[in-house]
């Protein structure tokens, strides 16, 4: 109880406690309304006003352009007046300057114009066909970027799909971003020797590179934990390209068309335990490209597969298998999944073509580092698996448990295993969510 009259306990915050919550509550990248709270906590009482309109990093890290698109222009500047010289974190995900009446390109523009060495963090998509008419505005990002550590520009909805390099005034920083550790920029081509990738954690490239271009920016960025890649493209491969190690990558993103992007694998090692989210379509259409074309990437995939699941063992699984689509992934953390593969098959493919696809898929990852699942999710499989592919895969667990599916999944997999008698401590539980099926 308050020792003061009619002073509430929280009202006597110490200020390094104070200051710990309000940062805690001021994370506009998790929070959409943390510049609102952060405002409105300024007006509890006189003590929390003047600590907080004397603590100005807290404001900084709160340039919300899309809580600020639609303010009034004295809170806009009243914002950056309260940031003082602290270094600015800035996000704003959907620019739009379709009927932008309210200005917040025009501020956004300002602010990185008089504050980019200031910058630590900039989150930004914007439509890169205003910078067509105006491409001066562009320039902060040719010049130094002293502080700047997260770099994550997306020109999105723009008329012709990218940014025209025809902006660039010299190298992007200015070759010159020594804090720089997060780069993702989409329809943007940067310099693929840039002195600062060396230092990066995390790249995401989406933009079109050659498997030349792209290995030459991965042997630069020797330090990466994190590498996403999508729209890759690579087809004329020389066999004299050069094997890039990542010894530090934890994980590796790809999205993309498997014939065109799995040869990567060739041309990278991973270390052990690096975790993989490959989501791939196929253009396969019939029996002879499956076999010359699929199959040899299938084992390229798997040989990964079983570089991963030799660190991250694998105890729970998740199979899914719908008309054009089959997908592995691993499910025994709650975390992200050591391991995500989804493969989707053109809907020319024929039936008899894509349950040999589907064969090929389960019989690659019919793998001994699988030996310690205890349980499975069949997610819509018996619908477009045949049986046997299913069982054979199924069989291959050794230490399978759990087994959940839909009824009639359930039904038809009892009868073999009971048959078989290899599993006697085999149980069956019916998911809600799995939809009655008939095997093909």
């Amino acid at each position: 109880m308050s020792t003061t009259p009619g002073r509430a306990p929280v009202l006597r915050l110490n200020h390094d406690l104070l200051y710990y919550i309000l940062k805690m509550n001021a994370d506009m990248f998790s929070d959409n309304n943390a510049l609102k709270i952060t405002r409105m906590a300024s007006y509890v009482c006189r003590d929390w006003r003047n600590f907080m309109l004397s603590t100005s990093s807290l404001w900084a890290k709160l340039i919300d352009l899309e809580s600020l698109d639609g303010a009034a222009d004295a809170w806009r500047n009243e914002l950056m007046r309260r940031s003082g010289t602290a270094l600015l974190w800035i996000m704003g995900r959907g620019l739009s300057t379709w009927g932008d009446t309210s200005g917040i390109i025009s501020f956004f523009f300002t602010v990185i114009s008089e504050n980019w060495h200031r910058i630590q963090k900039l989150v930004a998509g914007i439509e890169a066909w205003y910078g067509h008419s105006q491409p001066w505005k562009w320039t902060p990002l040719y010049l130094p970027a002293p502080n700047l550590q997260t770099f994550n520009l997306s020109f999105c909805n723009s008329l012709n799909g990218r940014f025209e390099e025809d902006y660039a005034i010299g190298p992007l920083f200015a070759n010159n971003a020594p804090s720089l550790r997060e780069f993702r920029s989409s329809d943007y081509r940067f310099e693929l020797n840039a002195a600062w990738l060396h230092q990066l954690h995390l790249i995401e490239i989406d933009v079109t590179l050659t498997l030349d271009e792209l290995l030459t920016t991965l042997t630069v960025a020797s330090n990466l934990k994190h590498l996403l890649l999508d729209r890759a493209y690579f087809e004329d491969v020389s066999p004299t390209l050069p094997t890039v190690s990542m010894p530090n990558l934890c994980s590796l993103t790809l999205f993309g068309y498997l014939e065109r992007e799995a040869i990567l694998f060739d041309y990278l090692e991973l270390p052990p335990g690096c975790t993989l989210k490959l989501h791939f379509r196929t253009e396969v259409v019939d029996y002879s490209e499956i076999e010359d074309i699929y199959c040899p990437n299938m084992q390229r995939i798997s040989r990964l597969a079983r570089n991963v699941f030799r660190t991250h063992v694998p105890q729970k699984l998740l199979l899914e298998c719908y008309s054009h689509e089959v997908a592995l992934q691993d499910k025994t953390r709650e975390e992200e999944p050591c391991f995500d593969f989804q493969i989707y098959f053109k809907y020319t493919l024929g039936q008899e073509s894509l349950s040999d696809a589907h064969a090929i898929f389960l019989g690659e990852f019919s793998l001994p580092e699988l030996s310690e699942v205890t349980e499975i999710h069949l997610q819509n499989s018996g619908y477009h698996l045949e049986f046997t592919t299913l069982v054979a895969f199924l069989e291959n667990l050794p230490s399978i448990k759990v087994i959940r599916a839909s009824k009639y999944e359930i039904y038809c997999l009892e009868q073999e295993f009971r048959k078989q008698n290899n599993f006697p401590l085999l149980q069956f539980f019916e998911e809600p969510w799995s939809e009655d099926s008939l095997y093909i």
